[in-house]
C-alpha cells in the first residue's frame, strides 16, 4: 500500500471520482451524481463544477495504491472566508474534506481511516485548523467513519443547505505543537523534568526516588545528568510549553560508546497527552541526532509505561541488552534506535 499526493485533474483521481459519482447516483435513485464527461467514464470540468469542486481551490489530494492499483483517493479544498446560502461565512483555516472513496473490491480493510488521517496530516500542515465536509442518509457507514475519527454533526452549509438526504460534519484540529531547541539549563525544561520526577517517576518507580533522595535531591541528580546532556529540546503547544527531551552522552563504561548518543527526560503534561507531542520531540531529537553524526541512540524508560513502550517501538526502536546504571534494575526496558 502507498499513498502518494497527486493534482486534481490526476487521471486516476478522475476514474475514481467518476465511479463514486456513479455509485451515489445509484443510492439516491437519481442520475444526478452520474458522470457524463466525453464517453470515457471521466468527469470533465462542468460535470466537477456541477457538484460543488472548483479546482482553483483544491490544495491537497491523495491517491491510495495497493500493488499499485489506484484503489483510493481524497481531497481538501479551502473555503476559508466563503459565503453560502445557509448564510455561513466559513473562518479563515477552513478546508473542505471532497470525494473521499474506496472502490467497492477493497472495502472493510480501514483503507478509508488512512486516507482520511492522511488528508488530515495534509491540513494541518497547510496551517488548516478546521475540515468541514458533506455525506448523506444514504451512506450509513460514511457517516460511521466520520463520527470514529471525532467528527460532530453541524448545520448543512453551502449547496447542502436544506436538502433532506444530506449530513454535514466538522472537526477542529489541534493547534500545531512547536518544538525548538533548548539547553538543559532552560527553566520550562527544568521545570518540565521537576514535575516530572514528582508526578510520575517517585510514584511509579518508589526505589527511584529513594535513590535521587539520597543522592542530594532531584537538583543533585539533575545537575550531574545535565553535565552529560549534549542537546534538547522543548515543546510548546499555543504558547504553554507541554513537552521537553534530551540528548545526552552515554555514561562513562557503556559499551560502544563512540557515535552512541542516550536519548533522556522525555516527558509531557498530561493535560497535552495524545496531541502527537512525545512524537514531535522524539523526531526532533532523532534529527538532532543524525545531525550530530549519531549512528545509534539508546534510552530506558521502565515497564509501568506502556504508552512510551508503544511510542518507541512504533518509531522503530527495539529491545537491547541491559547498559548503564540502570542495567540491574527489575523495572528497566532498554531500547535501541540505529541512524
Amino acid at each position: 500500500m502507498t499513498l502518494t499526493d497527486v493534482t486534481w485533474d490526476d487521471a486516476d483521481g478522475a476514474r475514481l471520482r467518476a465511479a463514486q459519482q456513479a455509485e451515489i447516483a445509484l443510492r439516491y435513485g437519481s442520475d444526478a451524481g452520474a458522470p457524463t464527461g466525453d464517453g470515457t467514464g471521466v468527469p470533465g470540468p462542468t460535470d466537477e463544477a456541477a457538484h460543488g469542486v472548483d479546482p482553483t481551490t483544491v490544495v491537497a489530494a491523495v491517491m491510495l495504491r495497493v500493488d499499485d492499483e489506484p484503489v483510493g483517493f481524497g481531497a481538501l479544498r479551502d473555503i476559508s472566508g466563503d459565503d453560502d446560502p445557509s448564510g455561513i461565512v466559513h473562518a479563515p483555516g477552513t478546508a473542505e474534506l471532497k470525494r473521499l472513496y474506496v472502490a467497492t473490491g477493497h472495502r472493510g480493510r480501514g483503507l478509508s481511516r488512512i486516507l482520511l488521517r492522511a488528508l488530515e496530516a495534509r491540513a494541518f500542515a497547510l496551517g488548516m485548523r478546521r475540515i468541514v465536509l458533506e455525506t448523506g442518509t444514504q451512506q450509513p457507514e460514511s457517516m460511521g467513519l466520520y463520527l470514529g475519527e471525532g467528527y460532530l454533526p453541524i448545520e448543512q452549509y453551502g449547496e447542502f443547505w436544506g436538502e433532506p438526504d444530506s449530513r454535514c460534519f466538522a472537526k477542529d484540529l489541534p493547534l500545531p505543537i512547536v518544538v525548538t531547541r533548548a539547553a538543559w539549563d532552560d527553566p520550562a525544561g527544568r521545570d518540565l523534568r521537576a514535575r516530572f520526577q514528582t508526578d510520575e517517576v517517585e510514584p511509579l518507580y518508589p526505589h527511584l526516588g529513594e535513590a535521587a533522595a539520597a543522592a542530594g535531591g532531584f537538583d543533585a541528580v539533575d545537575a550531574v545528568l545535565g553535565d552529560r546532556v549534549v542537546d534538547g529540546v522543548v515543546a510548546r503547544r499555543d504558547g504553554i510549553v507541554v513537552g521537553c527531551g534530551s540528548l545526552a552522552m552515554v555514561a562513562a563504561g557503556t559499551d560502544d560508546e563512540d557515535g552512541l548518543l542516550e536519548v533522556v527526560k522525555v516527558y509531557v503534561t498530561p493535560e497535552a497527552r495524545r496531541w502527537g507531542v512525545a512524537r514531535a520531540v522524539m523526531n526532533e531529537l532523532v534529527t538532532i541526532a543524525r545531525d550530530r553524526g549519531a549512528r545509534r541512540l539508546i534510552l530506558v524508560t521502565g515497564v509501568w509505561q506502556p504508552a512510551a513502550v508503544t511510542l518507541y517501538r512504533s518509531l522503530g526502536f527495539r529491545p537491547v541488552y541491559p547498559f548503564g546504571e540502570h542495567a540491574g534494575s527489575a523495572t528497566a526496558l532498554f531500547f535501541a534506535l540505529d541512524l
